[in-house]
């Protein structure tokens, strides 16, 4: 499930006139919040720098641990940035030493991986466990995390990708949720009515070089949804058959690791898949559209068909 709407840090910052997508908002519900805060004021602390110094247009994405035996948040890794290596510096990379996506939503993912191995080890080390959050499962003889522990992703503006094409649904602005920390209820089926115009395909971040040829070109720039004769095409973004990127967006790795778990596939063999429990988005955030990208176009997926 996906926790709603929450405030944008870049509103509380700057004191001149702000873009729309800029504005503060009501958050669909307290957690969404909490989640947004912690994660703004932790990217402060360890960069050293005030709300003011911080007021350029970026994006921020955060992993979180929530621990219901004290309803504690904790932000266990950050990542910012919105660029992707150009794809003749990863032809030459014959190593594969290149960031090829430094993207804030796969840098804080790549940043978690990291702490989840550290995790494992620590694990490993304790023979109870107990300082670790993870603890060992007997049966399958792999690292689970521990079930008063969940995890939640924060990204300050909508992902790259399906997630904003602002189509096929309606976005609820007044939508606020009570009670539970965050929502927590199964998804209703959505209709695929437009799968040749792009309801639920997978997009690849349009390569720089490719982009500066198109500005050449003297077409627009990144701000608007094109159509092409593969669909609909989100800001920055190209079909995944049309040779322009190599790069998958955002909004589908996001539901790559909704369908898989963030672990990675390396890391499926020490440890049980780990799921993402909410989502939280600032700018530009649009509910039907979060779910459709983020999960619901993943319906008819079963993982029990993967070898585990």
């Amino acid at each position: 499930s996906h926790a709603g709407e929450s405030f944008s840090p870049h509103a509380a910052m700057m004191s001149t006139a702000v873009r729309n997508a800029e504005k503060s908002r009501t958050s669909t519900c307290s957690f969404a919040d909490r989640v947004a805060r912690a994660s703004i004021q932790e990217y402060l602390r360890v960069t050293n720098k005030t709300r003011w110094e911080s007021s350029m247009q970026t994006v921020l994405a955060a992993f979180l641990l929530h621990d219901s035996k004290d309803d504690s948040l904790l932000v266990v890794s950050l990542g910012t940035g919105t660029k992707i290596a150009a794809r003749e510096y990863v032809l030459e990379d014959a190593e594969g030493r290149v960031v090829r996506d430094s993207h804030a939503e796969v840098l804080a993912r790549r940043a978690l991986q990291r702490y989840l191995y550290r995790e494992i080890q620590k694990c490993e080390q304790d023979p109870d466990g107990s300082g670790s959050i993870f603890e060992f499962h007997n049966v399958s003889s792999r690292f689970v995390l521990r079930a008063s522990l969940t995890l939640h992703l924060y990204t300050s503006s909508q992902p790259c990708g399906n997630a904003t094409l602002k189509r096929w649904a309606k976005p609820n602005s007044s939508l606020r949720f009570e009670g539970e920390l965050w929502e927590n209820n199964e998804h209703p089926r959505i209709l695929i009515q437009a799968r040749e115009e792009g309801q639920v395909a997978v997009l690849v971040k349009k390569d720089p070089g490719a982009q500066r040829k198109a500005d050449e070109g003297g077409h627009e720039g990144e701000s608007k949804v094109t159509c092409s004769r593969e669909g609909m095409l989100a800001p920055g973004t190209a079909s995944a058959k049309s040779g322009l990127g190599h790069v998958m967006c955002c909004s589908d790795k996001i539901a790559k690791w909704n369908a898989l778990g963030v672990q990675g596939a390396l890391m499926s063999i020490l440890a049980h898949p780990i799921f993402i429990t909410s989502i939280t988005v600032g700018r530009k955030f649009s509910r039907p559209h979060c779910l459709r990208a983020f999960c619901c176009r993943l319906q008819d997926f079963n993982a029990s068909t993967f070898p585990v």
